[in-house]
This record gives structure tokens, C-alpha cells and sequence, in this order.
């Protein structure tokens, strides 16, 4: 194949990789997350994957918190603090938390996104897990 005619071909395939790129959607970006979110009542582990590719000019937002079970009371519990504040979620990765066998009392997980560099939360979701294992999601 002569020189000039990879050239063509090797330019189209580098729009299409960033088109496609591009071409993911927010919302759909966020509901792919909130749909991997499961908690195992067996075990007492959450976990949730973190989607492979995101749109250009943002970052995941994600808050893992709730309460456990202490005695007659509660105590509150925040999970993967430093990928929550520096912005830094590995992306298509699976990440856990052990809650403890029977020791949830509620669970949230506050997913978006947000434009790098900006503070503002877009296409908010929040999955509320009750003491049952039992996964709401509640949008904005």
C-alpha cells in the first residue's frame, strides 16, 4: 500500500477515537455507574465499577458514606476519601468496601460529574441502600 493512502486512514481513525470519545454521555456515564452499584447483604460488602471511559472535561464524582450499626445507636462511616477529594477514581475499576455482616443501618452513594476544574455536581444521582441490602436510586 503506498505512504499517501495510510495517511488518509490513519487521520480518520484518529477523529473517530476522539468523536467517540466525545460522544459519551454524561447521563449515561453516570447511570452506568449507578447501575453497578450492588451491596452484598451476605457478605456486607459494597461495591460498585467506575465506567472505563468518561467524557472529555470531567471527573467523577462519588461520596460513599452511611451508618453502622454500634449497639443501640450509630455510627457514621466515609469510604475512599482520597479518590472522593483529589478526584483520582480509576476508571473500569471495581471498587469495595466491607461494610460487616448485619452491620449496615443505610448506605449512600452520591455519583456525577464534575467539569474539571469546577465544583458544581451535574446529572446527580443518589443510591440510598437500606439496612436490608435493599438499593434505591433517586435522581436530581
Amino acid at each position: 500500500m503506498k505512504k499517501w493512502l495510510c495517511l488518509p486512514i490513519v487521520i480518520l481513525l484518529s477523529i473517530c477515537l476522539v468523536s467517540c470519545r466525545k460522544n459519551i454521555s454524561p447521563k449515561s456515564t453516570v447511570y452506568e455507574l449507578a447501575n453497578s452499584v450492588k451491596f452484598n447483604s451476605q457478605t456486607g460488602v459494597l461495591s460498585f465499577t467506575t465506567p472505563k471511559k468518561i467524557p472529555v472535561g470531567y471527573d467523577l464524582w462519588l461520596h460513599v458514606s452511611g451508618r453502622l450499626k454500634m449497639g443501640d445507636s450509630g455510627m457514621s462511616f466515609h469510604a475512599f476519601e482520597d479518590a472522593e477529594q483529589n478526584r483520582n477514581w480509576e476508571l473500569g475499576k471495581t471498587y469495595t468496601y466491607e461494610v460487616g455482616i448485619d452491620a449496615l443501618l443505610e448506605g449512600l452513594v452520591d455519583i456525577g460529574l464534575i467539569e474539571k476544574d469546577g465544583e458544581q455536581i451535574q446529572n446527580h444521582m443518589y443510591i440510598v441502600i437500606d439496612e436490608n441490602g435493599v438499593a434505591t436510586t433517586v435522581s436530581d
